[in-house]
């Protein structure tokens, strides 16, 4: 069976290279150039999978991901991003607004090939399995989603009390890279049988993204759930180990909290990736935690912004967030006007005097500057642009005009 293939690229003949590494598992194709011509055709089609290249002339390559996974028509079909982004800073990013599959270019052909195959052989097994995940076992993420609201309001009238966690595996592409997208899948399929059979028997599951899994536990301690968990991880360690026949298995991060009733499952959600990149980045961390188990000292942002107005904007957001905004101009401000120790974060503009990814780099020689999170931010999003940002050492990048919400978004990873 071959499927219906959507490639989104702005420059047409780079999309025709990417079909062409990939044509005979498709006997249909469409290229789209821009997000307003990818969702003519998602109207219009139905689809076995996209491949996206983040940048957009009108548009942002995160938030098409996550519409399309807003969409019930293609919340699950594989989504497969390729970009000159380095993979090691921002493939995690993809991944939490719902891609399933991260490649840098110029991407090995080899691997490309076999990892599309694999992915769209999935996407057929789950459609004849009317919506279940066929890797994981776990249930249709629709009636996840309903049975979530259905105990959001039990929790409002004090029927019941719950905890939502959201899990992901640690190095899944180095294990699918040293041992074939078959064991990735064994990989993601482990947890869910273990949360199934050790966790809790008032659990349910969903494979989110491909990536992750989220679960809800009810009429449970948070205490409970994490030493459940805590079982489950060193179990599953030990199983992977004989079915990857490797010492080195990686295990897996997860972040607990408590439902709320007040905000939706994807606001909830996106508030503890933000946690959960933070901790699976930082090998001191512990790997199960709950929303805001530590505590987080550091006060200041610094914003380099030479337009007043831009500027007053962000700082009164940075207020509202709980931090305390300081504006600099040139790096010899960052030790008049604060102490390195207590900064949470950078925002540089890259039309500041001398040019913002210049001022990134030279902060970055600096020893007692080059921890650090800064993100750049930028009128224009040329790919050349981005990609040097990146590379010099930001941590993020931000196109103008960007919504206060997405700042509060970006910061909130930046500093956790």
């Amino acid at each position: 069976m071959k499927g219906n293939l959507l490639i989104v690229e702005q420059h047409h003949e780079h999309a025709k290279e990417i079909y062409q590494d990939v044509f005979n598992l498709f006997d249909k194709y469409h290229i789209a150039t821009s997000e307003y011509d990818a969702n003519i055709i998602l109207m219009e089609e139905e689809l076995d999978m996209i491949i996206v290249n983040p940048f957009f002339i009108d548009g942002s390559g995160r938030g098409f991901i996550s519409s399309l996974r807003k969409n019930t028509k293609f919340y699950d079909t594989p989504i497969i991003v390729v970009s000159t982004l380095p993979a090691k800073q921002v493939k995690m990013d993809f991944y939490s607004y719902g891609a399933d599959v991260y490649f840098e270019m110029p991407y090995d052909k080899d691997e490309f090939y076999s990892t599309i195959k694999s992915k769209l052989k999935q996407h057929f097994n789950t459609v004849s399995n009317n919506g279940q995940d066929n890797v994981t076992g776990l249930e249709p993420r629709e009636k996840f989603e309903q049975d979530y609201r259905n105990d959001q309001e039990n929790i409002k009238l004090d029927r019941k009390h719950g905890i939502l966690g959201l899990l992901a595996p640690d190095g899944i592409d180095s294990v699918i890279k040293k041992h074939g997208l078959e064991t990735g899948d064994i990989l993601l399929k482990e947890i869910a049988r273990l949360l199934k059979e050790m966790c809790c028997k008032n659990i349910q599951a969903v494979s989110w993204t491909h990536r992750s899994i989220i679960f809800t536990v009810m009429e449970e301690s948070g205490e409970a759930v994490r030493n459940g968990l805590e079982m489950l991880r060193r179990q599953f360690l030990e199983n992977m180990k004989v079915i990857t026949k490797d010492s080195n298995t990686p295990g897996f991060h997860v972040i607990l909290n408590p439902i709320n009733t007040q905000l939706s499952l994807e606001k909830t959600l996106e508030i503890m990736t933000n946690q959960l990149i933070h901790i699976s980045q930082s090998p001191d961390e512990e790997p199960i935690q709950f929303m805001h188990d530590k505590i987080f000292s550091k006060k200041y942002i610094l914003v380099a912004d030479p337009d007043p107005v831009a500027c007053e904007l962000t700082t009164h957001r940075i207020k509202k967030d709980g931090f305390i905004p300081i504006c600099f101009n040139k790096i010899q401000d960052i030790f008049s006007k604060s102490s390195p120790e207590d900064i949470a974060a950078m925002l540089i503009d890259t039309m500041v005097l001398g040019g913002g990814i210049k001022m990134l780099e030279e902060i970055k020689k600096d020893p007692r500057l080059a921890d650090i999170p800064i993100m750049i931010i930028s009128r224009f999003g040329h790919e050349h642009e981005v990609v040097e940002s990146f590379r010099v050492g930001a941590a993020d990048y931000l196109m103008k005009p960007f919504s206060m919400p997405e700042l509060s978004s970006r910061l909130k990873r930046l500093t956790n």
